[in-house]
């Protein structure tokens, strides 16, 4: 069972290693391949991520964002179920499936070393650095491709993220797996840039808050700017055009 729609990538590379073709081919399937699996398993949580936000983020950060939110994508294991016996007797578990995974620490690894393969070679002063995968090398992928694919009976995932909802009206989530107390998140929309801030709340519970800043629209694209108060006298940079504003501090001296 291919509950995951990664067969057809899996056999593609399996079909230019076997005639000897181009193996960055061959590659590139196989990325197709992590990419499927990171889509499969970014749906689990569109009551958190909206589709609009999936739509504009590249495959790299749908992983990298997965990552952080699926602290059950470190292991492969099994859902079960515990009842009670019909006639009153000893419960028994009941198998309700088996979720199989590339631990997100090695998908990362992967995926980005197919990548790196597939780029063009960066020349320096030094000559040509080669990224190489050999045969055996993209064989050994497939063999953890085919883990997942053989025993897979359900995509599982769970929500361990703390969200908020920005004036702008924009989702804010984040795994909690990533949480750090006074850390500093910005709105995802370019044009609002609110900033947040993770913090502990009465209940002892993770939570974001809106940080009170001084703001301004940017003179080119109109994107939202926030100026932090601890930091007024250096260099502002819009985070959507990159166009650099000084700030000053303009005052009167009172006659004494």
């Amino acid at each position: 069972m291919d509950i995951y729609g990664i067969n057809v990538f899996i056999n593609a590379a399996k079909r230019i290693i076997k005639d000897e073709g181009d193996l960055k081919y061959a590659a590139l399937e196989l990325r197709f391949a992590f990419e499927r699996l990171a889509y499969r398993q970014i749906e689990q949580y569109k009551d958190d991520i909206p589709s609009s936000l999936v739509n504009q983020w590249k495959p790299d950060q749908i992983i990298k964002t997965l990552a952080t939110f699926d602290p059950i994508g470190v292991q492969s294991g099994r859902l079960t179920m515990i009842a009670p016996d019909a006639s009153g007797g000893k419960a028994h578990e009941i198998e309700l499936g088996e979720t199989r995974v590339i631990p997100w620490r090695k998908f990362v690894k992967l995926y980005n070393k197919l990548g790196s393969y597939l780029h063009l070679p960066f020349v320096s002063g030094e000559g040509v650095k080669k990224n190489t995968l050999s045969k055996d090398d993209l064989e050994r992928i497939i063999e953890e491709l085919l883990e997942v694919v053989s025993g897979a009976t359900l995509v599982l995932a769970i929500r361990n993220v703390v969200w908020a909802q920005c004036t702008c009206g924009t989702r804010l989530v984040m795994g909690l797996e990533v949480c750090t107390v006074g850390e500093v998140v910005y709105c995802s929309n370019k044009k609002c840039n609110s900033p947040w801030v993770v913090e502990k709340n009465d209940k002892d519970e993770t939570v974001l808050a809106p940080v009170k800043m001084v703001g301004f629209k940017c003179q080119k694209c109109e994107s939202r700017i926030h100026i932090n108060m601890t930091k007024l006298f250096e260099v502002l940079k819009c985070p959507n055009c990159n166009v650099e504003y000084d700030v000053f501090y303009n005052y009167k001296l009172k006659n004494v």
